[in-house]
């Protein structure tokens, strides 16, 4: 049967996507665009599983600031600039998360949507200001509904903590660097494990449309 995917704008991170069906796997690319990229799937059985990948812009991308603003990367990095693009991607927590379809008809339409989750910048006191942590990753939506997530994992948890660290140095001069330091780098860490990540985007996956609203006010504020 015959699978239409349709990738949503996504102005800054290209993406791989693997599916797997009853009897092989396929796998695409799809570059960072402005517009809707469709796809055309032959896939054997009723269902399958799509797992997409987030990919680190490569040296010859370039902003377009055009492209729809609805993304909380996207919007970031508009704020951001050309310049910043590539320090912009080392706060990010690139995930790739796996979904799970079933009950797939010939012809039936398959959604991937471009997504952030990213945590709050002030401690639980409002007393300091914390490191941003966010992630991007992609959703998977059929028949109007979220696929369920089955599996979530970080692919650059390594440059993520190292900007932290650079970050925590530069943010947290004089003598409460002592204490500030530690705390700053060791709540990425712990944020971009991959029992955390997965974690929080199983919690993500599973909110109503008003609880993403509320949080998606939240990242607006944080800008």
């Amino acid at each position: 049967m015959t699978l239409y995917l349709t990738v949503s704008e996504n102005s800054f991170h290209a993406c791989n996507i693997r599916i797997k069906d009853a009897t092989q796997t396929r796998f695409y690319r799809v570059e960072p665009q402005s517009s809707p990229t469709f796809l055309d799937v032959e896939i054997d059985g009723t269902e399958c599983d799509i797992a997409i990948a987030p990919i680190k812009p490569t040296a010859t991308f370039k902003w377009d600031d055009q492209a729809p603003q609805s993304h909380f990367l996207n919007r970031l990095a508009d704020k951001c600039g050309q310049s910043l693009l590539s320090f912009v991607d080392q706060m990010f927590l690139r995930v790739t998360c796996e979904y799970h379809l079933t009950d797939l008809k010939d012809g039936d339409y398959v959604d991937v949507i471009a997504r952030s989750y990213s945590y709050g910048l002030w401690d639980r006191w409002g007393l300091f200001e914390l490191l941003p942590m966010a992630y991007a990753f992609f959703e998977v939506e059929h028949s109007g509904n979220l696929a369920p997530l089955t599996q979530a994992f970080g692919t650059n948890r390594s440059d993520v903590i190292k900007m932290a660290r650079k970050l925590a140095l530069l943010t947290h001069l004089g003598w409460h660097i002592v204490f500030m330091y530690p705390l700053q780098v060791s709540r990425i860490k712990r944020l971009s494990k991959n029992r955390k990540v997965f974690k929080a985007l199983k919690k993500f996956n599973r909110m109503s449309a008003e609880e993403r609203e509320e949080l998606k006010r939240k990242e607006e504020e944080a800008l």
